[in-house]
């Protein structure tokens, strides 16, 4: 249109031959036929122009006719793929219903054999202290917590001879590492459970069955605090690439966990260290540290099936 608008100010006896060389290969490719005219005058470009555009715009009505088409087409396949998905959906929920039930019946049975059978085994023990020195030295409370198996510690708590009288310590028994429970959920943090509110959702169940944020570990001086500052430290960079988008709900859930951590007196100075010890410092502690922490290992460590 601009060039037909060029033509049409030139005057007459005016150099066509750019314009000429211009529209040619495209009347060409169009299939248009400007062998008859002479190209002398405006005229005959001008015509070959206006047919070059009209051909032009035809080719755009179907090009356009051909969009709506598909995009009917294509809607209406959408509108079949969520019926059919609805479809599906209320054949199988029932099926799946069903089978949570069961599962759910499964899991409930088993856990009633556990209690029974533990039970069972401890009614053998000569005395209620054997009974409970049974349960602490087998670590079974810290096996449970690094499961996260919350079902599974309160049946080991109400087994105990007292319950009420012996639960506190039994939950604030140190391992053989030195590690208390919340201590070793401390270290397991993870970012996963951080990102659906899973983590501090256990935490909060183990603080209510009594376990005790005081705890300090005599050999690295931390609290189950410094513990899942150390464990963030060393994952901070797949926590930032992750969370990057959600930072500050991640900011806000990690401020919370820690507020629940926290000892009744403050954190100790090895937990503020954590907090400032730049990125050399934290590969050299963690490297003097690295004996420790690999004995406290339930998932790579040997021991776990001996554990359990």
């Amino acid at each position: 249109t601009t060039h037909m608008s060029c033509i049409e100010d030139l005057s007459e006896g005016s150099d066509l031959s750019r314009y000429i060389e211009m529209i040619s290969p495209l009347a060409e490719t169009l299939s248009i036929s400007c062998e008859t005219l002479s190209y002398e005058t405006r005229r005959d470009v001008m015509k070959c122009f206006r047919s070059v555009s009209d051909k032009l715009t035809q080719q755009e009505q179907k090009t356009n006719e051909n969009l709506n088409t598909t995009r009917q087409m294509f809607s209406k396949l959408l509108s079949e793929i969520e019926e059919c998905r609805s479809k599906v959906v209320e054949n199988v929920q029932p099926i799946i219903e069903e089978k949570l039930v069961k599962e759910k019946a499964k899991l409930e049975s088993l856990a009633n054999d556990v209690h029974e059978e533990a039970k069972t085994i401890l009614n053998k023990s000569e005395n209620d202290e054997s009974c409970y020195k049974a349960i602490l030295d087998s670590n079974a409370i810290h096996v449970c917590t690094a499961y996260k198996n919350l079902t599974f510690i309160k049946i080991l708590l109400e087994l105990l001879p007292e319950p009420a009288k012996q639960k506190t310590k039994a939950l604030n028994h140190f391992d053989l590492c030195g590690k208390s429970v919340l201590m070793l959920v401390a270290k397991r943090a993870s970012n996963e459970e951080l990102g659906t509110g899973e983590y501090r959702q256990f935490v909060i169940s183990l603080l209510s069955l009594g376990v005790d944020t005081n705890l300090v570990d005599t050999k690295t001086g931390l609290s189950a605090l410094g513990y899942f500052r150390h464990s963030l430290q060393n994952s901070s960079r797949i926590i930032f690439e992750i969370y990057h988008q959600n930072a500050e709900l991640h900011s806000q859930e990690v401020s919370q966990i820690e507020e629940l951590l926290t000892p009744f007196e403050g954190a100790t100075n090895a937990d503020k260290e954590i907090l400032v010890v730049d990125e050399e410092d934290s590969v050299e502690w963690e490297a003097e540290s690295d004996e420790s922490f690999e004995d406290e290992s339930f998932e790579e460590d040997d021991s776990t099936d001996d554990q359990e």
